[in-house]
């Protein structure tokens, strides 16, 4: 690893090393058997490179399905898993086959384990904005998700209750 991606990726685990500590309520997105709950992700700072996002897929079926992609026109994205070895050095791996969601099962991908990776951002991610991600499943096909954009140590925004159907 280059010493320019492992500042990053220690920079990123020392943002990422805190879930948010206040319950949040939110849009929710159902797509098949799946639903996406509290999608959000992380400033970043001006000169960054690259950020992270996070939500909890709950899958109400009787397969299992698999998050295989991802795709923004902002930046190359990719789902990645925090690892911290026995020195306390924490490393990221990217998650080549995806993110299986047993039937009956849910995933949550949250600060300092499983995320979505943002790589190469065009600009930073800044508190307040949104960015469009299209999540692709082996099942439920290609499902767009608006991540609101927040500051590091906040979850997902209060943006009421509801489901919102996506086809």
């Amino acid at each position: 690893m280059t010493f320019k991606l492992t500042l990053a990726v220690m920079a990123l685990a020392i943002g990422l090393g805190s879930a948010p500590s206040v319950a949040q309520t939110h849009h929710d997105v159902q797509a098949g058997n799946l639903t996406i709950h509290a999608p959000f992700a992380r400033s970043s700072a001006r000169s960054a490179s690259s950020g992270a996002a996070f939500l909890t897929i709950e899958n109400t079926g009787a397969t299992a399905d698999r998050l295989v992609d991802a795709r923004a026109d902002f930046a190359m994205v990719q789902m990645h898993v925090t690892k911290v070895d026995g020195n306390g050095v924490a490393t990221m791996q990217h998650l080549s086959d995806g993110i299986e969601i047993a039937a009956g099962a849910t995933v949550t991908l949250e600060p300092g384990a499983m995320h979505v990776m943002f790589m190469g951002l065009k600009q930073p991610l800044v508190a307040g904005e949104t960015r469009r991600v299209t999540l692709m499943f082996e099942k439920a096909g290609a499902v767009e998700i608006d991540f609101p954009v927040v500051a590091p140590g906040q979850g997902a925004p209060m943006m009421g209750h509801g489901t919102m159907q996506m086809n």
